[in-house]
């Protein structure tokens, strides 16, 4: 079954993300709550003007905080994993490419 150079990338694209997923989970999880939750204080801390002190609010604010902080980070490694697999994707056929030009000529 021969395959075009879209199915190609598509089928890197999506390989790529899984493994940029993957990564996520070993790699980014951890600085994904360290950051949510440091950026959502310092934040708080200049809107208020001091130092916080423990509310619900100031809970609540830190854990959506730490839920954007993972979520933007689980983003960040999943297009850097789909761009990946793209390019593998586009030298892979441009190798089959070329393999198949190289045959033609042979024969």
């Amino acid at each position: 079954m021969e395959r075009t150079r879209k199915d190609i990338l598509s089928m890197g694209s999506k390989i790529g993300g899984v493994i940029g997923a993957i990564a996520f989970l070993f790699l980014g999880l951890v600085p994904g709550f360290y950051f949510g939750s440091y950026a959502t204080l310092i934040i708080l801390s200049k809107l208020i003007g001091g130092p916080l002190k423990a509310s619900a609010i100031i809970n609540i604010l830190v854990a959506i905080g730490i839920i954007l902080g993972i979520a933007s980070i689980a983003a960040a490694f999943i297009v850097v994993g789909a761009i990946f697999g793209t390019v593998v994707g586009y030298i892979i056929s441009l190798i089959s490419e070329r393999e198949k030009g190289v045959e033609r000529v042979r024969v």
